[in-house]
């Protein structure tokens, strides 16, 4: 990371460059949502103010559609709310909704942070995600929806038998080939008809 060696950097920075979006998160505890998202500002204690954490807190839970659950607890909420909230805690980590933090240097790793989503929060997730890259973070995200992936990835690496099979942008990755002798479909690989990237249809 930035030319650096990982075991160069104290815990407590790389928390505050880097955040990572698991594919679950168990959290037994009766929190709140806003204080669950607050977990992310642990890393900035005494470099930040508690107000400044409570408003980005709030920035964030509104940018992942959660903010009307903020005083919910949060074992009480559904599989799909636990996944937004924990986008959301992950945007305070890196300190998304605050430009004076800076933006260059910080990196979101999402592992399938469409997992549970109904379709238009799938689509409102990964369209934070490239807002996200547009401000200068770095975003490696894992997705299995090779459609979702096409839409809003500017690089995709398709991973076989845990080997490298393809890295590139999507249009020279996501080809018929590709998809037969990887996944073993197939499908008919076309110009989506309203965005310039791959449509991927299984025949």
């Amino acid at each position: 990371m930035e030319e650096r060696d990982l075991a160069a950097w104290s815990p407590r920075a790389l928390a505050r460059r880097r955040a990572v979006l698991p594919q679950a998160s168990e959290l037994a505890f009766g929190f709140s949502v806003l204080e669950v998202v607050l977990l992310g500002r642990s890393p900035h204690a005494g470099t930040s103010t508690r107000e400044v954490d409570l408003a980005i807190a709030e920035a964030c839970l509104a940018e992942a559609e959660v903010g009307h659950l903020a005083g919910r607890v949060y074992t009480t909420l559904s599989g799909g709310e636990r996944q937004r909230v924990q986008f959301a805690r992950v945007l305070a980590q890196i300190g998304f909704s605050s430009p004076a933090e800076g933006q260059a240097g910080r990196y979101l790793l999402l592992d399938e942070p469409t997992a549970s989503l109904d379709p238009a929060h799938q689509h409102a997730t990964l369209r934070t995600a490239r807002r996200a890259a547009e401000r200068g973070i770095g975003v490696l995200a894992i997705l299995h929806d090779l459609n979702l992936a096409a839409m809003y990835a500017d690089r995709l690496a398709v991973l076989s038998r845990g080997a490298l099979a393809a890295e590139g942008a999507p249009s020279a990755v996501l080809t018929e080939t590709l998809v037969r002798d990887v996944f073993d479909l197939a499908v008919h690989v076309a110009l989506h008809p309203t965005r310039d990237c791959p449509q991927v249809t299984a025949v």
